[in-house]
């Protein structure tokens, strides 16, 4: 898998790297100029705010879309956009080949970073951001702690119903509900051995592991009038992330360009800086 990489600026060190996965049917060079094209309220674009951040722009490359029949950039295959559960065996295939290409990304990063996994932020824009989230609660980007952040912008949970039903069957477990943190990490520990079995990986990370996932913030946006995902599935996200122990910042949004499908200039740009600043200290 190729990545576009967009350098911190020359008179600042890198002290931050964010990777964030285009949508479907862009390209990571499309997306990054897209995004960076964007300025906050004070008039300063992504990169001018954040200017010790490195950033990486994973490419996807052509992969077959059942529902559009034909193929496209795109990170696992759909069936609906209407109803993203529908068929979602299909999805399978290209989540497993995902899983493994984000995860070997996060590594070669984390070490330019000297291992300090709080200066890494992941996440993407809506099929994208939906692969990295699914990828993340995989277990595979925390081997050296917690994140710096997750960025979700009008996005979606492959399986989020699979993820629910493992959550449930927790809460039914009395014996295993002694504590609330007890409970956290148990409905985690649930949803990542589901979401890993799905894509055919070992069950089983160790307590540490799960505790570096939940206390690494989140932020995700969506746009009231999104006619392409759904705000209601951002909405039922916010919440399983909610109920399973994360910290999410939830932002919403109205008056989005693209047929509400987008990022809102300037207030969401603004808060993801804020997002940013707050958690990595930048």
């Amino acid at each position: 898998m190729s990545t576009h990489v967009i350098p911190n600026h020359p008179s600042h060190p890198h002290e931050t790297t964010i990777i964030l996965l285009h949508g479907r049917s862009s390209t990571a060079d499309a997306f990054q100029k897209d995004i960076f094209s964007h300025k906050t309220s004070s008039g300063l674009t992504l990169q001018e705010s954040l200017p010790t951040v490195r950033w990486i722009f994973p490419a996807s490359g052509l992969t077959y879309c059942t529902d559009a029949d034909d193929e496209r950039n795109s990170w696992f295959d759909t069936y609906s956009l209407d109803d993203l559960e529908e068929k979602s065996e299909l999805q399978v295939d290209g989540l497993r080949t995902r899983v493994k290409q984000i995860g070997d990304v996060v590594e070669k990063e984390l070490e330019l970073l000297g291992g300090k996994s709080e200066r890494l932020v992941i996440g993407g824009f809506s099929q994208g951001g939906a692969t990295n989230l699914f990828t993340f609660l995989n277990g595979v980007m925390t081997r050296n702690g917690r994140l710096g952040g997750i960025l979700l912008l009008s996005t979606w949970l492959p399986f989020a119903s699979k993820a629910r039903e493992a959550m449930k069957e927790i809460h039914e477990d009395k014996q295993a509900a002694r504590t609330e943190q007890n409970i956290e990490n148990k409905q985690l520990e649930a949803i990542v051995s589901k979401l890993r079995r799905i894509v055919s990986l070992e069950d089983g990370l160790g307590s540490g592991r799960l505790v570096d996932m939940l206390q690494t913030p989140v932020f995700q946006g969506h746009g009231r009038d999104d006619q392409e995902v759904s705000f209601s599935y951002g909405q039922s996200l916010c919440a399983l992330l909610d109920d399973a122990g994360f910290n999410v910042e939830w932002h919403e949004y109205s008056g989005m360009e693209r047929l509400g499908h987008w990022i809102k200039e300037p207030e969401e740009f603004d808060h993801i800086v804020h997002f940013i600043k707050r958690n990595v200290g930048e």
